[in-house]
């Protein structure tokens, strides 16, 4: 098919009736007859955005979103039960591994409370909308669009989706919710600059810095990070801690053997003389 696009005739061959044009998916969906493409003979057509992806797209990412909202509030929020204390080997050896497994579980609970760094990103994320409002974005136009903060002071943070408004933005003014998501000032781009404080994968873009949080703990998908994080340094420093302390222990059992050998030793001796001298007045 030979087709007139900007000023420029392009030949598009498809085995089926979808093709792309500059990142522009178009389905045929009907027949037309072969011909020049131009003004007078040509093709006209209209686009409009997948109103029903999009909405997919946005609610994941806003669950998402939210999700990662709960997991931070309840990692700081969570006290540690001091009846769970980590297992030695000898209460292992007593235990399944089911019981053992719920045990590993119910002690690591509470291992973040009261992270300042947990509560910081929390009071970043809402603090998210107040950013947004700074840098000129209208609430009242999120809220046009189906995009509100929640009011329930014990979400912290969460954002709160409205489909059906959404959709209606969508079909009315998509380049207003284009803009509204993905523009300087939108959610995307300020949710990313308030969390890549915390984490993010390219340094580069905070200052040559993974983030608070992967500083703190490292990051499964960063793997240099493993080994060079502060929870790492800490739990090596408590290791290299403990050698020198068992190391310190062994060389004083060491010298106390040896100095009770020794005393043993000078005792048998006196005992032996002790018993030659009572032999000789006898």
């Amino acid at each position: 098919m030979s087709i007139l696009y900007n000023g420029v005739q392009t030949t598009i061959t498809s085995s089926s009736n979808t093709f792309s044009i500059d990142g522009l998916d178009i389905r045929a969906t009907n027949t037309f007859n072969t011909g020049s493409a131009t003004a007078e003979g040509g093709v006209s057509f209209t686009a409009s955005a997948d109103t029903e992806k999009v909405t997919e797209t946005v609610k994941k990412f806003i669950e998402a979103y939210n999700a990662m909202i709960d997991e931070v509030r309840t990692q700081a929020t969570t006290r540690p039960d001091s009846n769970y204390k980590p297992l030695t080997e000898d209460q292992k050896n007593e235990m399944n591994e089911n019981s053992i497994k719920n045990w590993e579980n119910k002690a690591k609970e509470g291992i973040l409370y009261n992270s300042s760094a947990l509560k910081d990103l929390d009071n970043a994320t809402q603090g998210i909308f107040s950013s947004m409002m700074m840098n000129g974005v209208s609430y009242d136009d999120l809220e046009k669009i189906g995009i509100s903060f929640s009011d329930d002071y014990t979400a912290g943070g969460k954002i709160v989706f409205d489909e059906e408004k959404f959709k209606t933005a969508m079909d009315s003014d998509p380049e207003k919710v284009s803009d509204l998501f993905t523009g300087t000032h939108g959610i995307v781009n300020t949710i990313d600059s308030t969390l890549s404080t915390y984490a993010t994968r390219y340094a580069s873009k905070n200052g040559n810095s993974y983030g608070v949080l992967i500083e703190e703990a490292g990051s499964e998908k960063l793997s240099l990070t493993l080994t060079n994080n502060s929870i790492y340094k800490e739990l090596k420093d408590m290791q290299e801690t403990i050698t020198n302390l068992q190391s310190q222990l062994s060389t004083e059992q060491d010298r106390y053997i040896s100095q009770f050998t020794q005393m043993e030793r000078l005792i048998n001796q006196m005992n032996s003389q002790s018993s030659y001298l009572s032999q000789l007045g006898g």
